[in-house]
């Protein structure tokens, strides 16, 4: 397909006028992605096998359809073929420095040399972070030369982030999906947004190696604000009290898994394929997806290298706060327990 072509499928898809033909074609350009993440896997595995660095999660997907439609809708100018984030990867490390060191060996290799994928830009939103509070790296790659020459100009975003970060991020969107709210592209109620602005500034100063006296204060007053949010609208109990029930067929040689959602019922469905038998997981992929518009569900199809990491890779599937909630209430506690001991001198 031409840029042209896919151009105009955006604009019919921004204005929901796209024919099943039209959404056939988009089907087929957006498959072409699953053919790049495997190839820039495997460089990275190495690239971490290398440098003996272990991510806690390191996992792909293909974008979702609701999401591109609402990013069209949202940038009016955008283009579905500059579209850049239609392949998404993402990397979790446990710490800071760990994801620091990673970030420039990626730096090393890429603007450098001549490998298959070409460095395009860095978004850095850990030092400058969204208004919302979200922080993360983001990495877009273009594969530019090998031998699968269909897939050559297509774009890939990885995500590097920090376990933190990533707990921060999965309970935006488990709160989003239980209200059924887009918080993580700005809507809903105000406290809800104010409540994980300050909660990403708290993760921020935690991830520092040396605090100053003026943090620490800072710090207090950020759980200050968190605790007397959660008093007056019960988040962390609205996100304890989620839950699904699940259904996993499993298999050891499954590497592509179509993870199924509906938000009415709480029910979690998730299919595995092995890689030879990706056809049939788009398919069924294709399949659930045009079922969401129509039912409170959510689809994604995702590639991992053992499906153990599921739960770890995309706990918001699985309505899944419960370190996110317990790593805040440590931080509620501190407090108490600092305030208790000042109050007795």
């Amino acid at each position: 397909m031409s840029k042209k072509q896919i151009q105009k499928i955006g604009d019919l898809i921004r204005k929901d006028g796209a024919s099943a033909q039209d959404l056939e074609e988009f089907h087929r350009w957006r498959g072409l992605h699953a053919e790049i993440m495997p190839l820039m896997a495997s460089s990275l595995r190495s690239k971490l096998k290398r440098l003996k660095l272990k991510p806690l999660v390191f996992s792909r997907r293909l974008k979702r359809y609701p999401s591109i439609r609402s990013k069209l809708i949202r940038f009016p100018d955008m283009q579905l073929h500059r579209m850049q984030d239609i392949a998404g990867m993402r990397i979790v490390f446990a710490q800071i420095d760990t994801l620091d060191q990673f970030i420039t060996e990626m730096k090393k290799t890429y603007r450098s040399s001549k490998a298959n994928f070409e460095f395009v830009r860095c978004s850095d939103y850990i030092a400058h972070p969204k208004p919302d509070g979200y922080r993360s790296i983001h990495q877009i790659y273009k594969y530019a030369r090998g031998k699968h020459t269909q897939c050559h100009g297509l774009t890939l975003e990885l995500q590097i982030r920090t376990k933190l970060q990533h707990l921060w991020a999965t309970a935006v969107e488990v709160l989003g999906m239980g209200l059924n709210s887009k918080l993580k592209s700005g809507e809903g109620e105000e406290y809800y947004k104010e409540f994980f602005r300050v909660c990403g500034d708290l993760f921020a100063l935690k991830e520092l190696k040396h605090i100053e006296e003026s943090q620490k204060n800072q710090k207090k007053d950020l759980i200050a604000k968190l605790q007397t949010l959660d008093a007056s609208h019960s988040i962390l109990k609205y996100l304890s009290a989620l839950s699904v029930s699940t259904r996993l067929e499993k298999r050891k040689e499954d590497y592509y898994f179509v993870i199924w959602l509906n938000l009415q019922t709480r029910y979690l469905q998730i299919n595995g394929f092995p890689k030879e038998r990706y056809i049939e997981a788009q398919i069924l992929y294709d399949a659930l997806e045009s079922k969401t518009s129509e039912e409170n569900c959510d689809v994604v199809l995702i590639s991992l290298d053992d499906f153990k990491q599921i739960q770890k890779a995309y706990p918001n599937y699985y309505l899944d706060c419960k370190t996110f909630i317990q790593t805040l209430e440590k931080e509620f506690e501190s407090r108490e327990v600092s305030y208790a001991d000042a109050s007795s001198i």
